[in-house]
């Protein structure tokens, strides 16, 4: 945590683009933005599955006189707790790769077990539009 002019900042990082000597060093950061929030303090979130990426993303295009739809929009991503939750969460078409992050989970070789795909997102609580098992 990081004490500047009064305000508490403190790092909610993605934590699947990490080594695991970071992830246990940003645990300890990240598990007291948490605790402020719940405390009544104020926690910004940046990234996945957190509005202001989407934000910055629509804004991005907009520069370049890109006014898209949501529905020509489609979030693709192999985190169901990152890019399927914000997909969702933004009312975005969403993409899930079962062959990343799920891969056992899901038992994908080339595409995902039906069986195994369902558990999983049934456990997650998530219903992506559409799931492939990998892009090539």
């Amino acid at each position: 945590l990081l004490k500047l002019q009064e305000k508490t900042i403190s790092v909610a990082p993605m934590m699947d683009w990490t080594d695991r000597h970071e992830r246990y060093f940003l645990r300890q950061i990240s598990r007291h933005a948490r605790l402020y929030t719940e405390m009544g303090g104020e926690s910004l979130y940046f990234g996945k599955p957190h509005p202001p990426i989407y934000d910055l993303a629509r804004r991005r295009l907009a520069q370049f006189g890109r006014d898209i739809a949501n529905e020509r929009i489609l979030a693709v991503g192999d985190g169901i707790f990152t890019d399927v939750q914000g997909g969702m969460g933004e009312n975005i078409d969403t993409l899930f790769i079962s062959g990343g992050l799920a891969r056992e989970e899901t038992g994908t070789a080339e595409q995902p077990d039906p069986a195994l795909l369902a558990r999983f997102l049934t456990g997650a609580q998530m219903e992506p539009g559409y799931t492939i098992g990998m892009l090539r």
